[in-house]
């Protein structure tokens, strides 16, 4: 598995998404921080807005990435390779899965620690609620993964930034608001923007466990699916 996760990645090596992998959660932090050192308007607030902000960018910007990774292997042909190399076909998506949610890990824990180096010495925050805000974000934000993974592997990239458009509209319409009412809860997609205001609830840590679960039964459905992908690609829907 280590060695599929490692042949993934080395793939990305003559492309920019190293780069942007990286130096997004910078650029962010930095402007981020260097707000709040200029400006009191969020004092008190300074981790909601944070933490719902990244997730907004970080939500779409995964329907950027995915397809972006796998578009190498699209023009170098690797997926046919990939689909007839004797490997199981589930363990290749899972490997895929598995660097995908650890770039997700570092593109979080960078911003947070880039912000973080702003706050030092100018507003106290613990360091409990940076665990909490980030975590729950990490794990709400590992849905969307195996879903943009179809998405990209079946239609490509203009699907995946499309829905990837329209799930960030929902999110900010139904998430940062109470447009959605009680219907904000049935809509997963939404949850890494709509939880973080209620990230001390027990409401959110109940939510933590059913985006778990989601993951989990999400990610075997799509293993499965890949098993049968016949390597077809249809752009544009």
């Amino acid at each position: 598995m280590v060695r599929l996760i490692y042949s993934r990645w080395l793939r990305t090596k003559r492309t920019p998404f190293r780069v942007m992998w990286l130096g997004s959660p910078i650029i962010f932090g930095s402007l981020f921080g260097s707000y709040l050192r200029m400006s009191d308007i969020l004092m008190g607030q300074e981790l909601l807005f944070f933490y719902t902000i990244l997730g907004v960018i970080a939500g779409f910007s995964l329907s950027l990435f995915i397809p972006l990774l796998y578009e190498p292997d699209r023009q170098a042909g690797y997926f046919v390779y990939d689909l007839c190399s004797g490997v199981s076909r589930k363990w290749i998506f899972l490997s895929q899965f598995l660097l995908l949610m650890g770039m997700v890990v570092v593109i979080i824990l960078v911003a947070s620690g880039v912000f973080l180096l702003f706050m030092v010495g100018d507003r106290a925050i613990a360091l409990v609620s940076y665990l909490r805000y980030g975590g729950l974000l990490l794990v709400t934000l590992f849905l969307l993964i195996p879903i943009f993974q179809m998405l990209s592997l079946k239609f490509g990239l203009a699907t995946s930034v499309l829905f990837g458009s329209f799930n960030t509209l929902l999110s900010l319409l139904f998430g940062t608001t109470e447009l959605g009412g009680a219907m904000s809860d049935f809509l997963p997609t939404i949850w890494h923007v709509r939880l973080m205001y209620t990230v001390s609830d027990v409401h959110s840590g109940l939510f933590a466990i059913y985006s778990l679960v989601m993951v989990i039964g999400l990610l075997l459905i799509s293993m499965i699916w890949y098993n049968k992908w016949e390597n077809r690609t249809h752009e544009g829907g």
